[in-house]
């Protein structure tokens, strides 16, 4: 990749950061959430030193699809990733790929002959994620309905708005902090459900923000992969 960028003689940052080192020593409740945590408080570090104030994420909408599924299967919320959003500390987060399927990002990266990276995540390898299930399970579902995908585009349009957004969050907050014993991760529940109120709890506040992935907004971690919480 380095080799590419400088072909092309654009300005370019290598950013590196020792993720699976630091989950080591912090034993995080899910690595995935963590690693994805960390990695986001290092783009948004580095966005502020080098003066940037547009972070753009490539994920598709295979990936819309399936993060709403994984929060509506596992997490009993209708919510997904948004294609805008304004995330710490002014750093404008855009998705330009959001409408785009997934097989067609790749056709054109092999088409435009562009260096892709694999997925080389050490953790990725041990066992099948949850994503990876999902990804099947509308992979399978798509065969019988062709338009599947265009149909959940449409649905999800509306949860990508601030007013619903909004509404959403405070609900759940209300929920939570009323104690309904209907929300994952009341005490009538057998496991706690790791959700934005309480993934924070497993980064120690002493180390840097950037480290700890210490995201204020709670977009921030929408879209974190393989994120799957232990519910009722």
């Amino acid at each position: 990749m380095i080799d590419y960028l400088q072909a092309l003689g654009v300005e370019y940052h290598y950013l590196s950061e020792r993720i699976i080192d630091h989950a080591a020593t912090i034993k995080p409740t899910s690595l995935c959430a963590y690693c994805a945590r960390m990695k986001r408080g290092v783009l948004y570090t580095a966005c502020i030193e080098h003066g940037f104030n547009k972070l753009v994420l490539a994920h598709h909408l295979d990936d819309l699809a399936e993060s709403f599924f994984m929060n509506l299967m596992h997490n009993g919320q209708l919510r997904t990733m948004r294609a805008k959003y304004t995330a710490e500390r002014g750093i404008t987060v855009i998705r330009p790929l959001l409408y785009a399927r997934e097989y067609l990002c790749a056709d054109f990266a092999r088409d435009a002959r562009l260096p892709v990276i694999g997925d080389n995540c050490p953790a990725c390898f041990e066992e099948p994620k949850e994503r990876a299930r999902v990804k099947k399970l509308l992979a399978r579902e798509s065969l019988a309905f062709p338009q599947l995908f265009n149909s959940l585009r449409t649905a999800l349009d509306p949860l990508m708005s601030d007013e619903v957004t909004t509404a959403v969050k405070n609900y759940l907050s209300s929920r939570i902090s009323s104690s309904d014993p209907y929300l994952p991760g009341t005490s009538q529940c057998k496991k706690k459900p790791l959700t934005n109120l309480n993934r924070r709890r497993d980064y120690p506040h002493s180390a840097p923000a950037h480290q700890r992935g210490d995201l204020q907004n709670d977009d921030d971690i929408e879209e974190e992969e393989d994120v799957v919480s232990s519910s009722c």
